[in-house]
């Protein structure tokens, strides 16, 4: 992953615990640490995460995967 989760966060202006929490408002709990390690591919995105993060972007699971460069 070429950092498109912390990528996508940033452009929002989010911070990790910010985005954690919206993802919370959204019916989604990601915990800060575990959103860190996803940024810096030290921990493997299950499916449920991988849709979660994708729908919240309103972005391709493709893209969140770096297997395209279209948003």
């Amino acid at each position: 992953m070429k950092n498109n989760i912390r990528i996508l966060r940033e452009a929002m202006g989010l911070t990790q615990s910010e985005l954690c929490k919206k993802l919370k408002e959204n019916g989604y709990c990601i915990d800060r640490t575990t959103l860190s390690k996803y940024e810096t591919d030290d921990h493997n995105l299950s499916d449920k995460t991988l849709v979660a993060l994708a729908s919240f972007f309103e972005t391709s699971t493709d893209y969140i995967l770096d297997l395209t460069d279209k948003k």
